[in-house]
């Protein structure tokens, strides 16, 4: 875009630093998507505008190992996404599809961007499967989030062709008090995603104590490390046996999950966690400070260590 050329032009002019957050657009999915254009672009400017930068910023550590694929060598700094932990309701909101859902089915929420990359055409054939072969056990899928309206086209219309209609709520987008009584109403969280930088609707259904079904494209090991979540394949066939297996989990199993996964972005992914490394971020790429051990040079890319 227009503010890379900008900022690597106001760097150099200035002989100030900068620093570049990538967000998942240096990995090989992100690369490939209008890889033409994105060819032009880096030789009028996008990789002068990188190689520019004081530091690249990476969500995690295979977000950094892209960045280094991709040819960078600037030091790179880990610092994951922030999410704010929520407090007790303060109103009933009823849940968004209390008028398709009967009332106490257990609901298992996707909420995100609608994009082929979500992998949610996968999620709907193996919700298919396990309809016909009897293992759904009474549980429903929500989907939740604004995209491309072309696939949220063929989404709508693979719903009908299953005849899944029954099973599936389309919500579309959700804000406020509605997005935070889906949460607070369904009873689990998926994410079936081909490609992720760092999922922030993965953080937010922590955040609200729910267990996560994802796959390891949401580059979040802590998260099967320490039992909050379970891991799923991404192709409909092999998705079924994990996701058969969490659906069937006792009520108490999940609400543990979900408590082990409140703690762990309580304790890694709150803001003032991230604010704190940020501060210091900036304050060595100014010169005031020494280099943060989340900081990695091109030498000890090996090595990262959160």
């Amino acid at each position: 875009m227009a503010t890379s050329a900008q900022v690597a032009d106001w760097g150099r002019r200035f002989r100030k630093p900068y620093i570049v957050s990538p967000h998942g657009m240096l990995e090989p999915h992100a690369l490939g998507i209008s890889g033409w254009k994105k060819q032009i672009a880096r030789r009028l400017f996008e990789d002068r505008h990188l190689t520019g930068a004081q530091c690249i910023h990476a969500l995690n550590s295979a977000e950094a190992d892209h960045i280094r694929k991709f040819g960078l060598r600037n030091p790179i700094a880990i610092v994951p996404n922030g999410v704010s932990i929520p407090g007790p309701r303060t109103a009933d909101v009823p849940a968004p599809w209390v008028n398709q859902f009967a009332k106490d089915v257990p609901v298992l929420l996707f909420l995100g961007r609608v994009h082929p990359k979500k992998n949610l055409a996968g999620l709907i054939r193996a919700i298919s499967d396990l309809k016909r072969t009897s293992r759904l056990g009474g549980w429903k899928l929500a989907v939740a989030g604004w995209g491309q309206q072309s696939h949220a086209d063929e989404i709508k219309k693979l719903v009908s062709e299953l005849d899944l209609n029954a099973e599936i709520s389309l919500l579309g987008p959700l804000f406020g008090a509605e997005k935070d009584a889906a949460l607070r109403h369904a009873s689990a969280f998926i994410l079936p995603s081909f490609s992720e930088g760092l999922p922030m609707a993965v953080l937010e259904a922590w955040a609200y104590g729910l267990p996560v079904a994802m796959t390891t494209a949401c580059n979040l090991p802590a998260g099967f490390e320490c039992g909050a979540a379970i891991e799923i394949p991404s192709t409909p066939e092999q998705m079924i046996g994990p996701l058969t297996d969490f659906l069937r989990m006792s009520g108490s199993d999940l609400e543990a999950m979900g408590r082990v996964g409140r703690k762990l972005v309580e304790r890694d992914f709150s803001w003032d966690a991230v604010a704190a490394s940020f501060v210091d971020l900036y304050k060595w790429a100014l010169g005031e400070g020494a280099r943060p051990d989340f900081v990695f040079e091109a030498n000890d890319a090996s090595g990262w260590a959160l």
